[in-house]
Order: structure tokens, then sequence, then C-alpha cells
């Protein structure tokens, strides 16, 4: 893979998808972490993939608010 924008992203993701006979319609929903360059609704990965629905990866979001909540009592 070449680089991290979206742009870049999105073609290795749909090249991936063609290679191996997945049609892009057929998939109901994305989920990536909540770095600006996959969830940015307006320049992300998921506005290039508008196809399937794009949901936050719950991991992560939970991650983010434990980190958070950890901090606060320090």
């Amino acid at each position: 893979m070449e680089g991290h924008t979206a742009e870049q992203l999105a073609q290795s993701l749909l090249d991936f998808l063609k290679e191996n006979g997945i049609d892009i319609k057929d998939c109901r929903g994305q989920s990536y972490d909540n770095a600006s360059n996959m969830s940015g609704k307006y320049n992300g990965l998921q506005a290039h993939i508008k196809d399937a629905e794009y949901i936050p990866c719950f991991a992560h979001s939970l991650n983010l608010v434990a980190k958070c909540a950890a901090e606060c009592y320090l």
C-alpha cells in the first residue's frame, strides 16, 4: 500500500475486493478506528465507500473512554 490517505486506502480496499471477487454492494457495513483518515464524514475512507454503512469501531471507542477516564484520576 502506497499511503494512508483516504483516497489511497479506498483504492486499496476496492482493489482487494475486486481481486477476491467481492462486490462492494454485498458489503453491508464498514468499521474502522477513529482516525480521521478512516472515519472522516467528508474526507475519510467512509466518505469514499458509500455503499456500506459506517459504524465506528466499538473497541477503539471504548479504549478512548477508558484512557480518558484513567487520565482524569491521575
